[in-house]
């Protein structure tokens, strides 16, 4: 009964630390967090200002303790300390956003396997993310998905919305280690092509042009032809 008495307390001293909250932190100094593949810095000074940057930007205000974290310009924004990580959380649009001490490597998709030959590329792979205007976001956030199966040259593009797919079958060309394909379009409008290259790390991507600017699918291998 004794060793169970002192786990109790034990575990009611762990809760009771816990739940400190974060007013006996100090939250001041340098925060980073990624947002879609964006370095977002948080800087909290010791009198009540904050600057927070994005994309060459920098916003200024003022920020408050609280016993869960800290508030941004009178309770506008709402950041949750976690004591154990040592972070800072926030959604935006339900998505959430960390902040931490130490800025995050950076992390981009690996370099392109120039010798890769057309046997490479065979097999099933979907779409894990796609990069559009610098932002890399996850695709099932998009509310959609990729996914391509290819065979020799030919190539099989599923789009994916929902439970709805639509599958186009293209004729590929393979040249300089890319297959390029082009989706057929309506009579006014050109086909939309797209170039798929092989990375170093066993990865595909498959890059196509919106609006002028490419937009970049990252796919994983799902069935790899032997």
């Amino acid at each position: 009964m004794k060793k169970l008495l002192s786990l109790l307390l034990a575990l009611c001293l762990l809760v009771a630390c816990g739940a400190a909250g974060a007013e006996a932190v100090d939250l001041t100094g340098a925060w980073y967090g990624d947002l879609f593949g964006m370095s977002m810095n948080l800087n909290l000074a010791a009198d009540g200002t904050y600057t927070m940057e994005l994309m060459g930007e920098t916003d200024n205000g003022t920020w408050a303790q609280t016993e869960t974290g800290l508030t941004l310009d009178d309770g506008e924004i709402t950041l949750t300390y976690d004591a154990a990580a040592n972070t800072l959380g926030m959604e935006i649009e339900g998505m959430p956003l960390v902040f931490s001490r130490e800025a995050a490597a950076a992390v981009g998709p690996a370099e392109v396997d120039t010798a890769a030959v057309l046997e490479d590329f065979a097999g099933t792979w979907s779409a894990d993310r796609v990069d559009f205007m610098g932002l890399v976001m996850p695709i099932a956030e998009m509310g959609m998905g990729m996914e391509l199966v290819i065979e020799e040259a030919n190539v099989t593009v599923n789009m994916i919305e929902g439970e709805t797919v639509e599958s186009v079958v293209c004729a590929g060309t393979f040249e300089n280690a890319e297959l390029t394909i082009a989706l057929p379009a309506a009579a006014e409008e050109e086909p939309q092509t797209f170039v798929i290259r092989r990375l170093v790390d066993g990865t595909v991507s498959c890059t196509t042009v919106l609006m002028e600017l490419p937009m970049t699918f990252y796919l994983q291998p799902v069935v790899v032809a032997e």
